[in-house]
């Protein structure tokens, strides 16, 4: 995939082993960068007495081309680089064990169309839903055998792009050509702040 702005291209590509290079050019000088794919694991020793946090958190390369792509097409209130993320569980009820799940070597994703949730104040998130099989099995493997809780009808992964959206309509769906292959490498377990 290629994306132009003024006088910078970005260009990405998912090699046989997995990998994602980037090359990035500015004028006639380029940058390649180079992401191979490790999953870490970050977990919370507090109490979970609330319930169960868990997520997963795309590597840097993925969340330089999410942030690339937002900011060139000028989402409002865009999310942080920092604190990009895809929920797996939202559990009320406490599983802090699902720390202990077997991960998949590579978690990986691609966008398949924005959309709008509303927020308990009136405002819209902006979101990028995602299809993975990854996903869907680790979400899956958390209620299962952890007995995690889940609250809406099915499981629905996104990344929120912006907390706060203003525009009455979701970007343009040809620009999901540029939210293939999402890799994602920590898996983050966390007490249910409520």
């Amino acid at each position: 995939s290629r994306i132009s702005s003024g006088c910078s291209t970005l260009q990405f590509r998912l090699t046989s082993r997995s990998c994602i290079v980037i090359r990035v050019w500015h004028g006639r000088s380029s940058v390649v960068l180079v992401t191979a794919n490790t999953m870490r694991i970050n977990t919370s020793n507090s109490n979970h007495q609330s319930g169960t946090y868990a997520k997963v958190v795309p590597d840097d390369i993925t969340k330089k081309r999410i942030s690339t792509v937002i900011n060139m097409i000028n989402v409002e209130n865009s999310i942080s680089e920092s604190d990009m993320h895809v929920t797996l569980i939202y559990s009320t009820r406490p599983c802090p064990d699902v720390k202990h799940i077997e991960l998949p070597e590579t978690v990986t994703a691609h966008g398949h169309s924005f959309d709008l949730f509303g927020n308990p104040d009136g405002t819209n998130c902006l979101v990028l839903k995602l299809h993975s099989e990854h996903l869907h099995e680790l979400h899956a493997t958390c209620r299962d055998t952890y007995r995690a809780t889940h609250d809406y009808p099915e499981y629905n992964p996104h990344i929120t792009l912006s907390y706060d959206y203003t525009h009455p309509h979701v970007p343009n769906k040809s620009l999901i050509e540029y939210f293939k292959n999402l890799t994602f490498d920590q898996f983050v377990v966390e007490p249910l702040l409520l």
